[in-house]
């Protein structure tokens, strides 16, 4: 997965969230990764899925219609929402 510093999230000392050129389709496509380091800080393929923009997007939706957030995680979401939403 081809990213840029940027479009980087440290969760923590090992974990992150990635946005990327996915690493099928000659990168052609969005995709984004929960990328988990080994105990030696090392990438561990096991722990680090990547996942299509597309399908990403459906998985939140699909959560949200068959409440799977709880409402602390709907507010929380929302407001997120709200903030980034841009005033057209």
């Amino acid at each position: 997965m081809k990213i840029k510093k940027e479009n980087k999230f440290e969760v923590n000392k090992n974990h992150y969230i990635e946005w990327g050129k996915s690493t099928w389709n000659n990168g052609a496509d969005l995709s984004i990764r929960n990328k988990i380091l080994n105990k030696k800080g090392k990438y561990n393929r096991i722990s680090s899925s990547e996942i299509s923009w597309n399908d990403f997007n459906n998985m939140i939706i699909q959560s949200i219609k068959k409440s799977k957030f709880s409402d602390i995680e709907l507010k929380e979401i929302l407001f997120e929402l709200i903030k980034n939403m841009k005033n057209d």
